[in-house]
């Protein structure tokens, strides 16, 4: 029998089901003010409920003259309030409040009206409450644990002197429930009327209540009662820590323990989004921007500016892996992940404004051969005026086209030729190129293993809504950015200096708001009151699968090459397909598809969080489909297909974005984030690996036309993957209930 099964046999007591309850107070008033609302609210359900209150009140005055007056009074202020609260009967012992007596006889005395009554259900004070310090409190809850005790066993009774003969039915199977207490593990929800009602109840005490003492004693259990009140989705509630039998003596001491509603910290995972927003304002630049230096300032093909494009992800595919597991195992006084982010930001930023210099010093060197731009124009062939596109260049063996594809490659060729005879500007590009990529890989798994770091797994679809939100406002800010600054042909200089200043303002906002120490310590703190088997599904113990979970975590993995495959290869060549095949700018699409992933992020958070991630992903497949269908039969005649090609495409990848991640590091331990993250990179890195240059290639062959077809096969095949994959799903969201502690002392 496992420790979930063992739990179902002994859940913790529901009071509001009980059918006979005796409330212990130390004094009259105390269950008035721990209880009223509960008291109130188990009348109503037809509950027997009596009171016993242990002592006499008598030290509710600081004047010393008629005591015995006082005694008298508070007894028939308990009489009143439990006669309005509707008790079956109140009763006040004799024991001197705040004086000197014996707990083993308070404990007898309690015996005996349980043996009396048999409840079903025992309240008092918890002996354990770490701010309490008058004595009866002690010595009332401590009185009640033993009369427990006493009350069950008859030998133990005969020994505490009470009188029993065989036809004497012990009290057996009473539940124990502490009120007055900080660590609640049930909480009961309490109408307004009869939370009302507890304050009235109180009132009736009058000789204890000054209307100053009243009120601010009212603040504060209005205060309490609407703070435990948000946990169970009530107006009002109490707090109760609860035991059954079983959990009275020796057995599972401490499983036990109040959970609240789990909730993510929006606040704190935007700041978190912070690092992945720079690395959107990078990627949206350098997947727009760079391929076009290649094609028109470099003069490089189709395929071969798909080798560059794809040096990226051959150094990610052993680099991503490398700095997640080295960000994994680092310790320093920053956390693991930020030392990474830090100088990873600075190093990228510096040199990609190299790229950008050295790019515009081969510009020079075209200008300095007069090698024209591709423009339209039109000429008189057989009688009749064609539409087409002229590169009026005086070596060009065919000057006019019909295609602006075929104008803009054979613009490239000339180019070229510019680029083999001054071969260092090509040269200094791609170095430059390399270590800006080597620096992006240095803290691009860590800073996305940083939200996983500090996030529940239960809420990481929730928490990767955001990171995604926040990459797509990085994308959005950098395709408005290029809108005024991207010109073909001209300098790029000015905007890769934005960008990077950017990138640097934002690094100096993260670390300033993002303390992961600090954050990761909140997080042991809140998982700490969920049981581990709720937040820990498929996860691997040490670095092993079940059979099960590796072949649904292969499965994921395949998907991800598969729809990376697709959706890189439409948006690293749409730039220039839109150039040359739909004969518009590509900035304007683009934030179409942001805009509409922006719209959708939350919302697929909290889709997924209650129909589960697989299935969002499959409908998130599904619509990136249609998208690409729309996009294959878009002309430059009807171009505006394309803006509901990039609209869908944006709701489908946000779909598939916000899950595929969380649904790889949920098979990790938080030990091994980082690796799980370098898993999933190397699988989607594998994908752009081979796309660009297998994309290009067929464009090359075939035409560009064969660009969204190709994304269409792909997202097909990781249509079929995606369905085979049964593990990876989070469990439901812990909602505030009862719950275990992992394992037991």
């Amino acid at each position: 029998m496992d420790l979930q099964t063992l739990m179902g046999f002994v859940p913790i007591p529901n009071i509001l089901e009980s059918k006979k309850v005796l409330f212990i107070g130390p004094h009259p008033d105390d269950i008035e003010i721990g209880c009223g609302g509960l008291v109130s609210e188990l009348v109503d359900l037809g509950i027997r409920v009596r009171f016993l209150i242990v002592t006499d009140g008598g030290a509710g005055s600081l004047e010393l003259d008629n005591i015995e007056k006082l005694v008298q009074t508070r007894k028939e202020e308990s009489q009143k309030a439990g006669e309005f609260l509707g008790v079956e009967s109140v009763e006040v012992l004799d024991f001197p409040d705040g004086g000197r007596y014996d707990v083993d006889d308070m404990a007898v005395e309690i015996a005996k009206r349980i043996i009396d009554f048999h409840p079903d259900t025992v309240l008092c004070p918890d002996p354990l409450l770490e701010t309490e310090t008058h004595p009866d409190h002690f010595n009332a809850a401590n009185a009640t644990q033993k009369a427990l005790l006493i009350s069950k066993f008859p030998v133990a009774a005969l020994r505490h002197g009470l009188e029993l003969d065989k036809n004497t039915k012990m009290a057996r199977g009473m539940n124990l429930v502490y009120y007055f207490t900080s660590r609640p593990n049930t909480i009961v929800p309490i109408s307004q009327e009869n939370f009302e009602k507890k304050f009235e109840a109180i009132l009736l005490h009058k000789s204890q209540m000054s209307p100053s003492f009243f009120e601010s004693m009212k603040m504060y259990l209005y205060f309490k009662a609407t703070t435990l009140g948000q946990e169970v989705g009530s107006k009002y509630a109490e707090g109760y820590f609860a035991m059954a039998p079983v959990h009275q003596h020796c057995f599972l001491e401490k499983i036990w323990k109040w959970k609240k509603n789990m909730k993510l910290n929006v606040k704190k995972t935007i700041y978190v989004g912070i690092a992945f927003l720079i690395i959107s304002l990078f990627w949206q630049v350098y997947d727009n921007i760079i391929a076009k230096m290649l094609i028109n300032t470099f003069g490089l093909n189709q395929f071969w500016s798909g080798i560059v494009m794809a040096l990226d992800n051959v150094l990610a595919l052993f680099l991503l892996p490398l700095f997640g597991m080295l960000s994994d195992k680092t310790k320093t006084k920053f956390g693991r992940r930020t030392p990474y982010i830090f100088f990873g930001v600075i190093v990228s930023a510096i040199l990609f404004l190299g790229v950008a210099v050295v790019d515009s010093m081969q510009l020079k060197k075209i200008e300095e051969e007069n090698i024209p731009i591709v423009v339209a124009a039109t000429e008189i062939i057989d009688g009749e005026e064609v539409e087409g596109y002229l590169f009026d260049y005086d070596g060009a063996t065919q000057k006019f086209f019909e295609s602006k594809e075929e104008a803009e490659r054979a613009r490239a060729d000339v180019v070229f030729e510019v680029t083999k005879n001054h071969s260092t500007n090509l040269v200094l590009f791609i170095v430059i190129l390399f270590f800006v990529l080597i620096a992006m890989s240095i803290y691009r798994t860590p800073a996305v293993s940083l939200m996983p770091d500090v996030t529940p797994k239960p809420l990481r679809s929730k928490a990767n809504a955001i990171i995604n939100l926040m990459g797509a406002l990085g994308g959005i800010v950098a395709l408005g950015v290029m809108t005024f600054l991207a010109k073909d042909f001209q300098s790029y200089v000015l905007l890769f200096a934005i960008i990077s200043g950017l990138m640097l303002v934002l690094l100096i906002l993260f670390m300033n708001r993002v303390n992961e120490r600090k954050l990761v310590k909140e997080l042991e703190e809140e998982i700490s009151h969920y049981d581990e088997d709720e937040i820990e599904t498929d996860a691997a113990s040490g670095d092993k699968l079940t059979k099960e979970v590796r072949l649904s975590f292969l499965l994921i993995l395949a998907s991800i090459v598969f729809w990376f495959m697709g959706y890189n290869a439409a948006t690293t060549k749409f730039s220039v397909y839109a150039q040359n095949v739909l004969d518009m700018g590509f900035t304007l699409p683009l934030m179409v598809s942001y805009a509409t992933a922006i719209v959708c992020f939350v919302p697929i958070g909290i889709i997924a969080s209650k129909i589960g991630r697989r299935k969002t992903i499959l409908i998130g497949i599904v619509i990136l489909v249609t998208a690409f269908f729309l996009g294959s039969i878009a002309t430059s005649k009807t171009k505006f297909l394309i803006y509901f090609t990039m609209a869908l495409a944006g709701v489908g990848w946000s779909t598939i974005n916000v899950n595929s991640y969380p649904m790889v590091v949920e098979m990790s331990k938080g030990a091994n984030v980082g690796k799980y993250t370098g898993y999933y990179y190397s699988a989607s890195m594998a994908a752009q690996i081979v796309t660009p240059v297998l994309s290009g290639y067929i464009m090359d062959l075939y035409g560009m036309k064969t660009l969204f077809p190709y994304a269409i096969i792909f997202c097909v095949l990781a249509l079929i993957t995606m369905f085979l994959v049964k593990h990876g799903d989070s469990k439901p969201i812990p909602k505030a209930k009862l719950e275990a502690y992992a394992d037991l002392d």
